[in-house]
């Protein structure tokens, strides 16, 4: 991601710390969606820096992904 990032010099690059995957855009993350909003309404960019230009601390896991891993676990033993 950075190097990309650095590629392209007029990027932006936003990060969930601690998050799972790139799907967390539109899906209740106040600080992600509250970004996204933001360059979708009127253009708006997090500042550019070295790195990521902006970072969002991940929410709480979800129950059911929890669960899920468990069984996982649970199914491998």
């Amino acid at each position: 991601m950075l190097e990309m990032h650095r590629r392209f010099p007029t990027s932006r690059l936003l990060v969930q710390v601690g998050g799972r995957n790139h799907g967390v855009s539109l899906s209740g993350d106040r600080c992600v969606d509250g970004s996204v909003a933001a360059y979708l309404g009127d253009g708006r960019l997090p500042a550019n820096r070295p790195g990521p230009d902006q970072k969002c601390a991940a929410g709480p896991e979800p129950v059911a992904a929890k669960a899920g891993r468990a069984e996982q676990a649970a199914a491998h033993r």
